[in-house]
């Protein structure tokens, strides 16, 4: 009698073990937005390999409203605020990154005077805009210690790249592909949204010092 209580109540918690199964003990998966110019919501991407490391903590002088000048472009990790309500960082730059976007796409190609710059960023929109503007890769450009403009490439395939339709309150993180000759020694990014440029203040962010 006692081994038949024994096996029958190994019966009952293995029929147990089968139901939990069978209804799903998993944790809920999260949805992403099909396509990058819906409007998203809260999105943060996972770093691409290469692009692991934490934004830096610089040093600031808190007399200095960084982002707003080309003379005094923010530090990488350092948000700042601009004119359409975004508050754009910029996480990582990382120089030289040719092989990360061929291994992205092999129609990434590069000649041996290029240089591709991997840009990780994160843009908040704190509040519902007043009206919906679009969010775009070529809204962002290079100028380097020259004072030499690099728009942003089409010809590069990147993964996650930052754009998305902007029509509500979100957080979402993406990445920025550049590509310009080698050799430079300060590359500064510019935000200036294309289709309201005439009237739009840029905002800035040093990449390499």
């Amino acid at each position: 009698m006692q081994i038949y209580r024994k096996i029958n109540r190994s019966v009952i918690i293995g029929i147990a073990i089968i139901l939990l199964t069978a209804c799903g003990g998993g944790s809920p998966t999260s949805s992403q937005p099909s396509s990058p110019l819906q409007t998203p919501s809260t999105v943060m991407q996972s770093p691409l390999p290469g692009m692991t490391s934490p934004p830096p903590t610089p040093t600031l002088d808190l007399s200095i409203e960084y982002g707003l000048s080309q003379d005094q472009p923010a530090p990488i990790g350092v948000p700042v605020k601009a004119e359409d309500g975004l508050i754009i960082t910029v996480l990582e730059a990382k120089r030289n990154s040719e092989e990360e976007l061929v291994s992205i796409n092999p129609f990434n190609i590069f000649y041996p005077n290029d240089e591709a710059v991997l840009i990780r960023a994160r843009v908040e929109l704190p509040k519902d805009p007043p009206q919906p503007f679009t969010l775009l890769s070529i809204d962002f450009d290079i100028v380097d210690e020259n004072g030499t403009l690099y728009a942003y490439p089409l010809t590069v395939i990147v993964a996650d790249e930052l754009k998305a339709r902007m029509e509500r309150a979100t957080t979402l993180e993406g990445y920025l592909a550049f590509v310009l000759p080698r050799g430079h020694t300060r590359l500064t990014m510019r935000y200036l949204p294309k289709d309201r440029e005439q009237t739009y203040n840029p905002r800035w962010f040093i990449l390499a010092p």
